[in-house]
């Protein structure tokens, strides 16, 4: 037998809204016996989530599978929230789990700003949409860790604007005010079982990237929104907007009225 932490992830956060709609404590008790699993996968030694768990029928338990799985630790950021990885850890855990992503699978430019996630640990292919999880997840950092350990949070936002910076130059214009973006640079194996598709245009990634673009959170019902992800997003509109010569685009008070 096999368990998915991605998956796992993805089933807290929907019992966890099924709960918010509904109020029924079925949908509470699933997100609480997932939570317990996910707590198990989560190795504070390593920093790290494992991808999985694997059960061995001759032992009779589960052990983890430790092959590194970028979004396990990124979806866990994004889903639990960085609070509760402290609780699990101590304090600054959560960051911790940040610094071990970047280190394992961070792909980096010449000026050692970080710019894509790869699917494992090689550090070589762009997956945009796990990218875009990892932005959310280091704007939900940047964030928490704000008024606490600043220049933790200042790391954290500069490695979610130098991603979505990025990200804005694998965007493909496809007319009409429409965009979409590719699965990844490059077709290759992700090492997870199946091959990256290239620069196939892929709805995964359109996505994901979409919930960047509003400044939100997809694993909270409704979207939450990440303000440390809303205040790059502006940053960055405000610098492509045209430069105008001075005096032009000037409103006189006196004539605002009318």
């Amino acid at each position: 037998y096999e368990e998915s932490t991605e998956n796992n992830l993805s089933w807290y956060a929907a019992f966890r809204m099924l709960y918010e709609i509904t109020g029924k404590p079925e949908y509470r008790e699933a997100m609480e016996k997932v939570e317990e699993y996910l707590e198990s996968s989560y190795d504070k030694e390593r920093n790290m989530f494992s991808q999985g768990m694997h059960y061995d029928k001759g032992t009779k338990k589960w052990s983890p599978n430790y092959i590194f799985a970028t979004d396990c630790q990124t979806w866990a950021i994004d889903v639990l929230g960085p609070e509760k990885i402290d609780k699990w850890g101590d304090e600054g855990a959560a960051y911790r789990l940040w610094q071990e992503t970047k280190a394992r699978a961070g792909i980096m430019n010449k000026d050692g700003e970080m710019i894509a996630v790869d699917f494992t640990e090689r550090k070589e292919v762009k997956s945009v949409e796990w990218t875009a999880g990892a932005i959310v997840a280091a704007a939900e950092l940047a964030d928490y860790y704000r008024l606490t350990r600043s220049k933790l949070a200042e790391e954290c936002e500069r490695d979610a604007k130098s991603m979505y910076v990025h990200m804005q130059t694998m965007r493909v214009d496809l007319g009409n005010n429409r965009s979409a973006w590719p699965y990844s640079d490059i077709r290759v194996e992700t090492k997870h079982g199946w091959f990256a598709a290239g620069g196939m245009l892929s709805m995964a990634s359109t996505a994901w990237m979409g919930f960047v673009e509003l400044g939100v959170n997809p694993f909270f019902l409704g979207g939450k929104e990440v303000p440390g992800l809303l205040g790059i997003i502006k940053a960055d509109q405000e610098d492509k907007m045209p430069q105008l010569p001075i005096g032009q685009g000037v409103t006189d008070p006196a004539r605002s009225s009318l």
